[in-house]
């Protein structure tokens, strides 16, 4: 099971990652952090956590499942084009090599609501970045485990519906697209992430169900 890490920095991931890291990809995650931090600062999540947090915390779920490089910084920026009007795609090319860490960020990124999923398809069948995948998965699982933070009780339950139905279903059209050393990651990282969604989503609709009970009398 795929679980999202207590709180901790970026530094202290990449000490423990000292002997399996470049220098050039050290300074990777570094750049990666200095502007994850810089551009998010101020943004706070529904939890109240500032943002940067659920970055670094989709960070070490995807480090925990040994993927190429890339998909490490690309997962500590795949907020950053939606989010932050400074970056952008080509802000990206500028500062980051390999190319694949900016493309697999593009891929990520919610440009239309109603062309997002099929966005990720795409990526993965036809340009062939089958790690946009992992990315989102690793952003979902920290996503469904603090859904409880949007107050609105019906929001997170069409999160969580979200989760175990259009997601779910780009799980199951890209997974013959995933190499094969990854695939038990794969199917890991998505089980923990429909699971906790289940769970979630079982407790939320019993907590509308008595929200409304309580309303009616």
């Amino acid at each position: 099971m795929v679980v999202v890490p207590p709180r901790m920095t970026l530094i202290e991931l990449v000490k423990l990652d000292q002997d399996m890291l470049t220098r050039a990809q050290r300074e990777m995650l570094y750049l990666a952090e200095h502007f994850m931090t810089k551009y998010h600062d101020g943004q706070v999540r529904a939890t109240g956590e500032p943002y940067h947090e659920h970055l670094i915390k989709s960070y070490f779920v995807i480090r925990q499942l040994g993927l190429p490089f890339p998909t490490q910084p690309a997962t500590l920026m795949h907020d950053s084009v939606e989010d932050c009007k400074e970056i952008t795609y080509a802000f990206l090319l500028r500062h980051f090599r390999p190319r694949r860490i900016a493309d697999l960020v593009n891929a990520v990124t919610k440009y239309d609501e109603n062309s997002y999923f099929p966005q990720m398809e795409q990526a993965v069948y036809k340009r062939h970045l089958w790690e946009t995948i992992f990315i989102k998965n690793s952003d979902r699982l920290d996503n469904v485990n603090t859904v409880d933070g949007f107050t609105d009780i019906a929001r997170r339950i069409r999160f969580l519906e979200e989760t175990l139905g259009p997601l779910a279903d780009l799980n199951s059209v890209c997974r013959p697209s995933i190499p094969q050393r990854f695939l038990f990651a794969f199917d890991e990282l998505t089980e923990s992430v429909l699971t906790l969604a289940q769970d979630k989503l079982s407790s939320n609709l019993a907590d509308l169900i008595a929200q409304r009970a309580t309303q009616g009398a």
